[in-house]
């Protein structure tokens, strides 16, 4: 069978499953009243709060990961019961992020979603990571509607302001048969008038929320910024001999970030040499580039290894300005949590979290990058080690999950007793 027909095979397997399943939580919403007579949630009682993760991605993503699993391990240490519901196994991801039999993986999300809709009414809170369905406004937010009406106790999650994301798409939302399945880049925004519970990466994201829905009361909102766990694997400088390494983790979708500052990189290796180390789920390749580059195939398990190999964490982000202010940068908070010495660009977030030139370095422009990055590649390693240091203070100061953990399960233990 051709390629193009297996395709429209799946576009039509796609809309019939989805429209089956719009048909099915249509159908289901008034029949929860039965539900609460039969008493269903007291077969599966226990003396155990049940808290219900929807996440988007697959666990071995970084930001799924150090957005759930830290949080659900410390809470199963203190007597909660969690689920984490994923649509796609690694594999399965992988190959959607290829292209690879896209709308099978649609129909997996949408029948993956309707059935952690109904498992939500057996949970004492749900956390729906990001968004509840990809970008889809489905009979006019069905599905959120029908997760609130079996479940009151909701909490949207947002590391990254989503409205922001998707304006990226308009290529897609134009396309007919998106079009006919409910593509909506407004779709997120319109959410906000379901959801009455946050916990945000950062306080600036809460503005344009409260935009949308000013029903929100300010008590139902938690910042909740980005953490990791590492413990006791700082970064020790040596490098006598030696190349210092550069490096980027990150994604090949972001390749562009890193193609806007080859030229500041060009700047740097004329004044002294390096390694480019690029940590990503493809081979980064750029004809333009002076320094040779190091590929690393990422992977959750070998990520923190090969952080600590680089000498240099680099965060290049661009963006409007209207979207840099509600963005933040997992990346850099990834290097100062390990003692790198970091270079990132300069916007709300790093500037409040770095003092240029103390615990890490901040580039204003193209050419400040490449400036910035030449006086780095200059420090011996006792300053390497002092910058480093620092970073990993500022670090651990605000954004372990040991300072965060407790505050974020007092909200969760708020939204339950509601």
């Amino acid at each position: 069978m051709s390629r193009s027909k297996i395709d429209l095979f799946y576009k039509l397997l796609f809309t019939m499953v989805l429209y089956c399943c719009i048909a099915i939580l249509y159908l289901y919403r008034p029949f929860f009243f039965l539900f609460d007579i039969i008493k269903l949630r007291k077969l599966l009682s226990s003396d155990k709060k049940k808290i219900l993760f929807i996440e988007n991605q697959t666990s071995a993503q970084a930001g799924g990961y150090y957005r759930v699993e830290i949080v659900r391990e410390r809470l199963e240490k203190d007597g909660f019961y969690t689920v984490l519901d994923c649509c796609f196994s690694d594999e399965q991801f992988k190959k959607l992020k290829k292209g690879e039999n896209t709308f099978g993986y649609l129909t997996l999300m949408i029948v993956k979603k309707t059935l952690s809709i109904f498992k939500a009414y057996f949970f004492d809170l749900v956390i729906v990571r990001r968004e509840l369905l990809h970008a889809c406004n489905y009979g006019g937010l069905l599905f959120e509607k029908t997760l609130h009406k079996a479940n009151s106790k909701v909490i949207l999650d947002m590391d990254d302001y989503m409205p922001d994301l998707r304006r990226n798409e308009k290529e897609d939302a134009a396309l007919i048969y998106n079009r006919i399945n409910f593509f909506n880049l407004n779709k997120t925004n319109d959410s906000f008038s379901v959801y009455q519970y946050y916990t945000l990466a950062l306080p600036t994201f809460y503005p344009p929320i409260y935009l949308e829905n000013p029903a929100i009361h300010p008590n139902n909102v938690y910042i909740f910024p980005m953490c990791v766990d590492y413990e006791k694997h700082l970064k020790k400088y040596d490098n006598t001999g030696h190349l210092k390494k550069v490096g980027w983790v990150s994604q090949k979708n972001h390749f562009p970030r890193l193609n806007q500052i080859v030229p500041a990189l060009n700047t740097a290796f004329k004044t002294l040499p390096f390694t480019l180390t690029v940590i990503a789920d493809d081979e980064y390749k750029n004809d333009n580039l002076l320094a040779p580059v190091e590929n690393i195939m990422w992977t959750r398990e070998s990520e923190l290894n090969e952080m600590l190999r680089l000498d240099v964490g680099i965060a290049p982000i661009f963006a409007e300005r209207s979207a840099l202010e509600r963005k933040g940068t997992f990346k850099l908070l990834q290097y100062m949590s390990v003692g790198l010495v970091s270079l990132s660009t300069a916007f709300n977030y790093t500037e409040d979290l770095i003092k240029d030139g103390k615990n890490g370095y901040l580039a204003y422009s193209i050419e400040d990058w490449g400036e910035k990055l030449s006086k780095i590649l200059k420090l011996d390693d006792a300053q390497m080690s002092e910058v480093g240091n620092l970073a990993y203070t500022t670090f651990y100061t605000r954004h372990h999950i040991d300072r965060q953990y407790e505050p974020l399960r007092s909200f969760y233990t708020k939204v339950i007793n509601d």
